[in-house]
């Protein structure tokens, strides 16, 4: 189903191609986001929340009609063709009346795909909400190297005007990290927020 799925979301974005935007309409995004992540499930005994963390993603969206829905709304198709995080994670241990800590990094590379609606109420304003799924290779380290894929599903929305915009996405996910060096594999639940800002061509 989920390949289906794709498949249908990549012939789009191939037959939209040539459908160019009107001028009030942004089509290229480059995102910088601050991530705030939850991961549960990592065999530490505890759920997760990061620390600080940091995204870059590029982004096309390609309208599926030239003249915009009611002189305002067009509807789009989002590919974000590289998505790069990386999360910090702070593990406390609790033993004998004391307390101490380790670090966990993860890093994820991947690629998002999905539908969006772009509002153009007044002048260079765009409001823009997305929904899209995210194929991603997600690693930590943490007492030796684990990755696995990842699949998320996104949420989200920003306000734009002309180039600078702001944003909010809410992300789901799992994943089943193989531990590369003692073998054996481990599920894990991943969820939050990225805050963004955002450049727009």
């Amino acid at each position: 189903m989920m390949k289906k799925l794709m498949i249908a979301i990549i012939l789009l974005t191939v037959a939209a191609g040539s459908v160019r935007g009107g001028d009030d309409f942004r089509r290229k995004h480059r995102s910088f986001s601050f991530p705030m992540m939850e991961m549960s499930g990592t065999g530490t005994g505890q759920a997760l929340r990061s620390n600080y963390g940091a995204a870059f993603t590029t982004t096309r969206t390609y309208f599926l009609h030239r003249k915009p829905i009611g002189g305002f709304l067009k509807i789009g198709i989002d590919a974000t063709w590289f998505d790069l995080c990386y999360n910090n994670y702070k593990i406390l241990y609790k033993e004998y009346g004391q307390t101490s800590k380790e670090y966990m990094h993860q890093a994820e590379i991947g690629m998002q795909a999905g539908l969006s609606l772009t509002f153009n109420p007044v002048g260079k304003m765009n409001i823009t909400l997305f929904g899209r799924y995210a194929p991603t290779f997600s690693a930590y380290y943490h007492d030796g190297i684990s990755g696995g894929y990842a699949g998320y599903w996104i949420g989200g929305g920003s306000l734009s005007y002309g180039v600078i915009g702001l944003g909010i996405e809410y992300r789901t996910g799992e994943c089943n990290y193989r531990h590369f060096s003692e073998g054996g594999s481990t599920p894990a639940s991943l969820t939050g927020l990225r805050a963004c800002i955002s450049l727009n061509f």
